[in-house]
Protein backbone atom coordinates (compact mmCIF):
# COMPACT_ATOMS: atom_id res chain seq x y z
CA UNK A 1 0.00 0.00 0.00
CA UNK A 2 1.12 3.58 -0.44
CA UNK A 3 1.88 6.18 1.63
CA UNK A 4 0.24 9.63 0.77
CA UNK A 5 1.05 11.92 3.57
CA UNK A 6 -1.71 10.17 5.82
CA UNK A 7 -0.69 11.13 9.21
CA UNK A 8 2.53 12.64 8.29
CA UNK A 9 4.23 15.94 8.59
CA UNK A 10 7.57 16.92 6.90
CA UNK A 11 9.20 17.29 9.49
CA UNK A 12 8.60 13.79 10.32
CA UNK A 13 9.99 12.38 6.86
CA UNK A 14 13.42 14.28 8.22
CA UNK A 15 13.19 12.38 11.76
CA UNK A 16 12.98 9.13 9.60
CA UNK A 17 16.35 10.03 7.23
CA UNK A 18 20.01 10.05 8.45
CA UNK A 19 20.80 12.51 6.25
CA UNK A 20 17.87 14.80 5.14
CA UNK A 21 15.40 15.17 1.84
CA UNK A 22 15.01 15.61 -1.80
CA UNK A 23 11.18 17.66 -1.79
CA UNK A 24 9.99 17.58 -5.35
CA UNK A 25 6.81 19.66 -5.93
CA UNK A 26 5.04 19.52 -9.16
CA UNK A 27 1.66 20.14 -10.58
CA UNK A 28 -1.34 17.56 -10.87
CA UNK A 29 0.16 13.73 -10.65
CA UNK A 30 -0.54 11.50 -13.82
CA UNK A 31 1.28 13.99 -16.48
CA UNK A 32 4.24 12.09 -19.32
CA UNK A 33 6.59 15.08 -17.10
CA UNK A 34 5.61 13.76 -13.85
CA UNK A 35 5.11 10.42 -14.38
CA UNK A 36 9.14 10.92 -15.78
CA UNK A 37 10.24 12.52 -12.73
CA UNK A 38 9.20 9.85 -10.54
CA UNK A 39 9.85 6.96 -12.49
CA UNK A 40 13.37 8.24 -12.24
CA UNK A 41 13.23 8.63 -8.40
CA UNK A 42 11.59 5.34 -8.43
CA UNK A 43 14.42 3.47 -10.24
CA UNK A 44 17.21 4.85 -8.50
CA UNK A 45 15.43 4.69 -5.04
CA UNK A 46 18.55 2.92 -3.84
CA UNK A 47 21.32 5.32 -4.46
CA UNK A 48 19.07 7.74 -2.22
CA UNK A 49 18.20 5.57 0.17
CA UNK A 50 21.80 3.96 1.01
CA UNK A 51 22.85 7.98 1.22
CA UNK A 52 20.34 8.54 4.41
CA UNK A 53 17.88 10.40 2.06
CA UNK A 54 14.21 10.16 1.55
CA UNK A 55 12.24 11.23 -1.47
CA UNK A 56 9.14 13.29 -1.10
CA UNK A 57 6.54 14.66 -3.61
CA UNK A 58 4.28 17.49 -2.92
CA UNK A 59 1.93 18.83 -5.12
CA UNK A 60 -1.97 20.41 -5.31
CA UNK A 61 -3.63 17.41 -6.15
CA UNK A 62 -5.91 15.64 -3.48
CA UNK A 63 -5.17 12.66 -2.34
CA UNK A 64 -7.24 10.02 -4.08
CA UNK A 65 -5.18 11.11 -6.82
CA UNK A 66 -1.74 11.38 -5.06
CA UNK A 67 -3.19 7.34 -4.14
CA UNK A 68 -3.35 6.67 -7.82
CA UNK A 69 -0.34 8.19 -9.08
CA UNK A 70 2.27 6.29 -6.28
CA UNK A 71 0.24 2.96 -7.40
CA UNK A 72 0.56 3.41 -11.24
CA UNK A 73 4.17 3.57 -10.60
CA UNK A 74 4.43 0.60 -8.13
CA UNK A 75 5.49 3.09 -5.31
CA UNK A 76 5.06 0.53 -2.26
CA UNK A 77 4.82 1.72 1.73
CA UNK A 78 6.92 4.37 2.26
CA UNK A 79 9.67 4.43 -0.44
CA UNK A 80 8.45 7.84 -1.73
CA UNK A 81 5.95 10.25 0.02
CA UNK A 82 3.55 12.37 -1.89
CA UNK A 83 1.79 15.14 0.22
CA UNK A 84 -1.28 16.91 -0.76
CA UNK A 85 -0.29 20.61 -0.08
CA UNK A 86 -4.32 21.20 -0.11
CA UNK A 87 -4.15 25.27 -0.17
CA UNK A 88 -0.45 25.73 -1.34
CA UNK A 89 0.82 27.04 2.09
CA UNK A 90 3.79 24.78 1.20
CA UNK A 91 4.62 25.87 -1.88
CA UNK A 92 4.17 29.34 -0.92
CA UNK A 93 6.85 28.79 2.08
CA UNK A 94 8.67 27.37 -0.60
CA UNK A 95 8.05 30.04 -2.96
CA UNK A 96 7.05 27.63 -5.80
CA UNK A 97 3.19 27.61 -5.47
CA UNK A 98 1.69 30.44 -8.14
CA UNK A 99 -1.99 31.61 -7.69
CA UNK A 100 -4.55 31.90 -5.15
CA UNK A 101 -4.62 29.19 -2.09
CA UNK A 102 -8.12 29.65 -0.61
CA UNK A 103 -10.05 27.61 -2.91
CA UNK A 104 -6.76 25.90 -4.54
CA UNK A 105 -7.00 27.74 -7.76
CA UNK A 106 -2.99 28.14 -7.95
CA UNK A 107 -0.45 25.66 -9.33
CA UNK A 108 3.41 24.23 -7.80
CA UNK A 109 5.63 25.06 -10.39
CA UNK A 110 8.33 21.99 -10.72
CA UNK A 111 11.10 22.73 -8.21
CA UNK A 112 13.58 20.26 -6.64
CA UNK A 113 14.77 20.72 -2.78
CA UNK A 114 17.71 18.83 -0.91
CA UNK A 115 17.34 19.64 2.84
CA UNK A 116 19.73 18.52 5.49
CA UNK A 117 18.84 16.50 8.70
CA UNK A 118 18.10 20.28 10.60
CA UNK A 119 15.49 21.23 7.10
CA UNK A 120 17.69 23.75 5.88
CA UNK A 121 17.88 24.03 1.78
CA UNK A 122 21.22 22.66 0.71
CA UNK A 123 20.34 23.09 -2.90
CA UNK A 124 16.98 24.08 -5.03
CA UNK A 125 16.37 24.05 -8.35
CA UNK A 126 12.93 26.05 -9.97
CA UNK A 127 10.82 26.20 -12.92
CA UNK A 128 11.59 22.93 -14.54
CA UNK A 129 12.47 19.11 -14.80
CA UNK A 130 16.04 19.28 -13.38
CA UNK A 131 18.52 17.92 -16.40
CA UNK A 132 20.31 14.80 -15.26
CA UNK A 133 18.11 14.51 -12.33
CA UNK A 134 19.48 11.94 -10.57
CA UNK A 135 23.04 12.48 -11.49
CA UNK A 136 22.45 16.24 -10.37
CA UNK A 137 20.71 15.42 -6.96
CA UNK A 138 23.28 12.86 -5.81
CA UNK A 139 26.20 14.93 -6.72
CA UNK A 140 24.40 17.40 -4.24
CA UNK A 141 23.80 14.65 -1.45
CA UNK A 142 27.48 14.17 -1.85
CA UNK A 143 28.53 17.41 -1.02
CA UNK A 144 26.13 17.89 1.97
Amino acid sequence: QAQCGANLTLYDQLDFQERGVVITFFKNTITKKNTAIFEEFKANLDQFQTRGIGVIGITDAPPEKNMTFAQSLGIEGREIIIFYDKNGKTGQDYGVYSGTGTLNLGYHETAYFLLNKEGVIQFKHTGSVLDAQTQTLLEEIDRM
